[in-house]
């Protein structure tokens, strides 16, 4: 899913995070979008983006998988706003 409200790189389950092996970082404090706060391991996780490995940072916390804005960053979104519509992902440079 991507995210508007989530400003950082990417969202995983913690049973994605676990199954990945992915090294724990810190532990950082969000808002969710209900206002609400929780207690989220931040980790650190490599992803090909635009055809380059990147190293970013991944929230492990229960739910949705989703994609946030920084790693959405300079790029375009065009989205067919109808039930099973396109999504596509433009790098602008």
């Amino acid at each position: 899913m991507l995210d508007t409200g989530f400003t950082e790189a990417l969202l995983l389950p913690q049973a994605g995070v676990d199954a990945l092996a992915l090294p724990p970082v810190e532990l950082n404090e969000m808002t969710l979008a209900d206002g609400s706060v929780i207690q989220a391991e931040v980790y650190e996780g490599r992803v090909i983006w635009d055809g380059q490995e990147r190293t970013i940072v991944i929230h492990g916390v229960e739910g949705s998988p989703l994609l946030g804005m920084s790693l959405l960053y300079d790029h375009l979104i065009t989205m067919e706003v109808v039930a099973g519509g396109s999504v596509t992902i433009t790098a602008l440079v």
